[in-house]
């Protein structure tokens, strides 16, 4: 694959260009420092996730034609895959 000429790329590419060589110089401190700043907007992003894939569950719970075993297929998968936490869905149960 050929180099792309600077003239051909779109703003949006160039952007992207600039962002990876700017953090392809970063130090090993700076790089660290970096992804540590991320990981408490992950766990955010996470916990509204589960939220929001919970409350999904919740509200399909109410559709007629879904029954209780499809909504313990669904509950399971969505632990299985981490979408929410386990005893989550063992506090979904009980209500």
């Amino acid at each position: 694959m050929g180099k792309i000429r600077n003239c051909r790329l779109t703003p949006e590419e160039k952007y992207i260009h600039k962002r990876a060589v700017s953090l392809r110089n970063l130090n090993d401190e700076e790089l660290v420092g970096l992804v540590d700043k991320s990981q408490p907007i992950k766990r955010e992003l996470r916990k509204e996730r589960t939220y929001a894939v919970a409350a999904f569950i919740e509200a399909i719970a109410t559709i007629p034609g879904i029954g209780q075993t499809t909504l313990e297929k669904i509950r399971a998968y969505a632990e299985e895959e981490h979408y929410i936490e386990p005893e989550q869905a063992d506090s979904r149960k009980a209500q």
